[in-house]
């Protein structure tokens, strides 16, 4: 008979003792030479049939873990004072809110990134008319694929359409936009919103292109753009113009057609060019220095 304490051990460890329990009383009976070859055999195949159907219904890593967990538990709590698994559960079950409380701040934290920008509680940011217009320029000129679609063009169009920050983090959506309308009119001192067709446009061009220059002004043949009908009323609202073609110059819209003939004639006109930045003659002085530093004479 097996001892009852022997149940905490392994089951393997059980197997081990009892075998060695059963062949040493099994050798110790008085039986014959001949008898005890048979029945070792026979014993054999009964105890390689018996473990394989314990090995093959019961899992070894389970059992080992319920015996030894239930050992270890029933031997700690008879040593521990009353409402200590008590207390160690509160103390746990306190412990899994606190984390879950952390896994969820983090969830929420992970879901306000939008398009790689964290959205945060400030207020979004909002244009003024120089500033959306700025932020037009700049986006109809970063790629020739850049166009503005499904808004409406007679109300702003929002910020985090025409920008690549993050337009809800306060002064630093402030201070970003600053930068980007001054990049945008010392990129393009002078720009001209154009039509392909128009007589008014080309005359316009034609006057713009006789100041030869330096950075070379900006035209945007609106009519051959995707969204032709909705930028030229988004220009039309911001530049307060009735129709194209539009001369901005360091971002001002410079009037009507008629406006710009009176200025370019009184002088009003190049002395606004040149307050913008771009360069008088510009591209004609670059060009005979880069004639002279190809001579093959010098």
């Amino acid at each position: 008979m097996v001892d009852p304490a022997s149940h905490s051990l392994h089951p393997q460890a059980q197997f081990r003792t009892s075998l060695s329990a059963v062949v040493s009383a099994y050798y110790n009976l008085p039986w014959t030479r001949r008898h005890k070859r048979v029945s070792s055999i026979v014993l054999l195949v009964a105890l390689f049939c018996l473990s394989f159907f314990v090995f093959k219904t019961q899992s070894p890593s389970s059992i080992t873990h319920s015996t030894e967990s239930h050992s270890f538990i029933h031997n700690a709590q008879s040593r521990l004072p009353n409402g200590y698994w008590a207390r160690r559960v509160a103390k746990r079950l306190k412990g899994e809110s606190q984390q879950s409380q952390l896994d969820s701040s983090h969830d929420n934290s992970h879901n306000r990134h939008h398009h790689g920008h964290v959205v945060s509680k400030h207020e979004p940011l909002v244009f003024n008319d120089a500033e959306e217009l700025a932020a037009v320029v700049n986006f109809v000129t970063a790629l020739s694929s850049n166009a503005i679609t499904n808004v409406d063009p007679n109300v702003p169009v929002p910020p985090e359409l025409l920008v690549g920050f993050n337009t809800r983090a306060g002064e630093k959506s402030r201070q970003e936009l600053k930068s980007l309308v001054q990049n945008t009119w010392f990129e393009h001192p002078v720009v001209i919103f154009s039509e392909t067709r128009s007589p008014r446009a080309r005359e316009l061009k034609d006057m713009i292109a006789s100041y030869k220059l330096l950075p070379v002004p900006t035209v945007i043949e609106v009519d051959g753009r995707d969204d032709a009908e909705i930028l030229t009323r988004i220009i039309t609202r911001l530049t307060k113009s009735e129709s194209l073609p539009v001369l901005l110059v360091a971002g001002k819209p410079f009037g009507t057609l008629d406006d710009i003939k009176v200025a370019h004639e009184n002088g009003q006109l190049k002395a606004a060019i040149q307050a913008s930045g771009a360069v008088l003659n510009g591209s004609q002085k670059r060009k005979k220095k880069k004639l002279a530093q190809y001579n093959p004479k010098n």
